[in-house]
């Protein structure tokens, strides 16, 4: 039986983690819901939602709260561009979380570094 893994992400940036994860482990996504975009606001699918249906992700679209259908059994997570603190009691779901950032910090802090 593979490890759990958790990947929090709303960015098509985590898109390489994602395949290899995916190679090796029992992954589930964790991503922000579809948004609507451009002048019309038409709702647009979120990147992430539509690569993990692609290629047989579990894939869970949350806003604030993660659903309950997360299970307690994982053995870590990863956050990446997620854009959305997660809760305290959603973090003590797993035994270690890895918070990955695309630059130097702190020099480059924030969503757009």
């Amino acid at each position: 039986m593979q490890n759990k893994i958790a990947f929090f992400t709303s960015d098509s940036i985590a898109i390489p983690c994602l395949q290899k994860l995916n190679e090796l482990y029992d992954l589930t996504v964790i991503t922000r819901p579809d948004k609507p975009a451009g002048r019309k606001k038409i709702l647009t699918a979120n990147e992430i939602a539509v690569f993990c249906n692609d290629n047989n992700i579990k894939c869970i679209k949350a806003e604030k709260n993660i659903p309950q259908s997360l299970d307690k059994n994982y053995v870590l997570a990863f956050c990446f561009s997620y854009g959305v603190i997660i809760p305290k009691d959603v973090l003590d779901y797993f035994e270690r979380i890895i918070n990955l950032h695309p630059s130097k910090l702190p020099q480059y802090r924030g969503p757009s570094p």
